[in-house]
């Protein structure tokens, strides 16, 4: 039998942080996003960019936001979601006609408790399947493009009896 990534992911996961009390799975059956966990975030491998008027309007921003601002990337959206605090950043951000933006190399951090625990990232580059997120009636979260007419890509939900986070295509 072999298992995804995902799966294996999940798994060491949920046996890594019991100790802690931040037990949880994160599985996908979406094969455009890759899951992964790790220590940190990295800097943004662009640099920095200048200002524009695709930057967040506020600089009230999360701790989580902050750190990934202060490593150059552009905060995109933040929501809190149960115990997580999920964060939308992009590498570049640019400037369409009409006000709109395009995101590229877009990119979710999950936090918990005030760690990072997982990556949700495209599955195949610069397609701008991540732009923003933004919470759906409290249930779940919308994925959101980053192109200029931004569509939704997928949803990211919680079941807590399960304790288990997991994209999906459906809320």
């Amino acid at each position: 039998m072999s298992f995804s990534k995902t799966a294996l992911f999940a798994i060491g996961l949920s046996l890594a942080l019991p100790a802690a009390g931040n037990a949880f799975i994160f599985s996908s059956t979406l094969p455009e996003f890759q899951v992964s966990g790790g220590d940190a975030v990295t800097d943004n491998p662009v640099g920095i960019q200048a200002q524009n008027e695709c930057y967040p309007a506020s600089d009230d921003l999360s701790e989580p936001g902050k750190i990934l601002a202060d490593g150059d990337w552009v905060v995109t959206s933040e929501v809190s979601f149960y115990d997580f605090e999920l964060v939308s950043f992009a590498a570049i951000a640019t400037p369409k006609e009409g006000g709109a933006c395009e995101f590229f190399d877009g990119k979710i951090a999950v936090w918990k408790d005030g760690a990072f625990v997982a990556l949700i990232e495209e599955g195949v580059a610069d397609q701008l399947l991540i732009g923003h997120i933004r919470p759906v009636d409290g249930t779940v979260v919308e994925i959101r493009s980053g192109a200029a007419q931004p569509e939704t890509v997928g949803y990211v939900a919680y079941d807590a009896a399960a304790e288990e986070l997991f994209l999906s295509k459906t809320p």
